[in-house]
């Protein structure tokens, strides 16, 4: 994602596309701990 098409989703949205970015990387870091944990 672009920091162009990130701006454009931000003001598109009113701002709300913010918080669900940050849910997305916080759900991919939880993901990754589980894989890594899981490999171990």
């Amino acid at each position: 994602m672009t920091p162009f098409l990130l701006a454009h989703f931000h003001a598109a949205t009113e701002g709300k596309s913010l918080a669900v970015n940050v849910r997305i990387i916080l759900r991919n870091a939880e993901l990754a701990g589980r894989i890594a944990v899981a490999a171990a």
